[in-house]
């Protein structure tokens, strides 16, 4: 900082003027850019050829002759001039340029410090409208203090803000960034509304945020606890929900007789979860000493309520199965001798128990593949006889029809035998296949002699 003009106030003749000594010819003067801009700040003195020279803005050295000593983008400040000139020249101005700039020129022994030049670069708020907030919701009570907030980050200069509570202006207090309103509540301001206006030079009109309506409420809270009776037993699940009204920022706890319960309690055996409108009590597993009664304790800003309900906690018991039929159970003892006596047909004797040894047999169901590929294998056999005698009777057929059974063949009447087994073969064939007699009528009515007919009668004629 200033190493300049420290060196120069040592000088005994630092600040003479008129004397041929350095003079300023032109000065840094105040200026209002907007961002983007180019801005440039003057700096010109006379005999101040051979001089050294900087650029301090709010005790930030900028440059130091003609090198430029901003950390922060550096490539947007350069010196123009030369021979006494010193203009220090600033591109796409941002909003941290903004400050005051100063020259300082020192010369053969002798210094001199401009005037201050100050620079606002002028640039838009970071957000189009204001924000506004409030401490509590939009149900307050009676004697409550309600903060009311508006901001708008960023923008230069910053935004004018009114806070306006039915549209009367408030007397708001500043804040980073905007203003504040400490709001008493009062019963009298049931339905109140804030609003907030501001402006800034790059709004061609007010931009405005709202809050509002307030709900005021001045009567007590009032709680309710579901079920009123819990009935359930020992390792069982219970739950409770617990609701009130007319109590603002309400602030639930849960009792079991005298001890408080807390979310996650005993390894998360307790958990409470927190609505808008209720809080709600799970036990996961009841124990028996659980038994007792719920309470839940209801804080809010109109006041505390408490509801309660009772836990009744049956303890856990195994009953043993015991059979209704004692007919399923095993006889056991020596048979029963009948009674001579007895004359009935029916009286016979109990029977005597299985041997200890001996076991029932069970049903073997390896075998059960092996009764099928049996059963499988005859019908096979059966089919296979079938479709052989089928052949066989086509086969004698289509010879009968090709001609090599002579018509003219005679039939040895002593043969018997032969002839009754082609009677017997004719009527197999006929059975098996029926349509070979129609097709014999319609050989018949086209004239045509029937094979079997020329045999038949040659037999005869015989």
């Amino acid at each position: 900082m200033y190493l300049a003009f420290i060196l120069a106030l040592l000088a005994p003749s630092a600040w003479a003027v008129g004397d041929g000594t350095v003079q300023f010819l032109n000065q840094p003067r105040d200026q209002i850019v907007r961002a983007g801009e180019t801005v440039t700040m003057y700096c010109s003195v006379s005999n101040g050829e051979n001089g050294r020279f900087m650029w301090v803005r709010d005790g930030q050295v900028i440059s130091q002759g003609y090198t430029i000593a901003v950390e922060q983008e550096p490539h947007r400040f350069t010196i123009q001039g030369i021979d006494g000139n010193y203009n220090l020249r600033i591109v796409n101005a941002k909003t941290e340029d903004s400050g005051s700039y100063r020259c300082m020129v020192t010369s053969g022994g002798s210094g001199i410090m401009s005037n201050l030049g100050r620079l606002v670069v002028e640039s838009p708020p970071a957000q189009e409208y204001p924000t506004c907030q409030s401490s509590e919701s939009n149900q307050v009570a009676v004697g409550e203090t309600v903060t009311v907030t508006c901001t708008v980050h960023g923008g230069n200069p910053a935004s004018q803000l009114t806070i306006l509570k039915d549209n009367v202006a408030l007397q708001g207090e500043s804040i980073i960034d905007g203003t504040s309103y400490q709001w008493n509540v009062l019963e009298e301001d049931d339905g109140a509304q804030f609003s907030c206006v501001g402006t800034h030079v790059f709004w061609t009109d007010p931009r405005t945020c709202r809050l509002g309506p307030y709900r005021v409420i001045s009567e007590p809270p009032t709680a309710l606890l579901v079920p009123r009776l819990m009935e359930t037993i020992a390792g069982g699940a219970a739950s409770f929900v617990c609701s009130a009204s007319s109590a603002p920022r309400a602030h639930y706890r849960w009792f079991i007789d005298e001890t408080e319960i807390f979310d996650g309690s005993e390894n998360s055996r307790f958990t409470i979860e927190h609505t808008a409108v209720a809080s709600i009590l799970q036990i996961h597993s009841v124990f028996e000493q659980d038994a007792g009664r719920v309470l839940c304790y209801v804080d809010a800003a109109t006041g505390t309520i408490v509801a309660s309900s009772d836990l009744e906690v049956r303890p856990y018991v195994v009953v043993p199965v015991i059979p209704d039929d004692d007919t399923d159970l095993p006889i056991t003892g020596p048979p029963q001798v009948p009674d001579d006596t007895d004359s009935s047909e029916d009286a016979q004797p109990d029977p005597a128990p299985p041997k200890s040894d001996e076991a029932p047999k069970a049903y073997n169901t390896a075998k059960l593949p092996i009764i099928l590929g049996s059963v499988g294998a005859g019908i096979l056999v059966i089919s296979l006889v079938i479709l052989g005698s089928v052949l066989f009777a086509v086969k004698v057929y289509q010879d009968r029809r090709s001609g090599k059974a002579s018509p003219s063949q005679q039939v040895d009447p002593q043969e018997d035998d032969v002839m009754y087994r082609s009677r017997y073969v004719s009527v197999v064939r006929s059975w098996l296949f029926p349509v070979h007699q129609s097709t014999q009528a319609g050989v018949a009515a086209f004239g045509i002699d029937n094979p079997n007919a020329t045999t038949k009668n040659a037999t005869l004629d015989e």
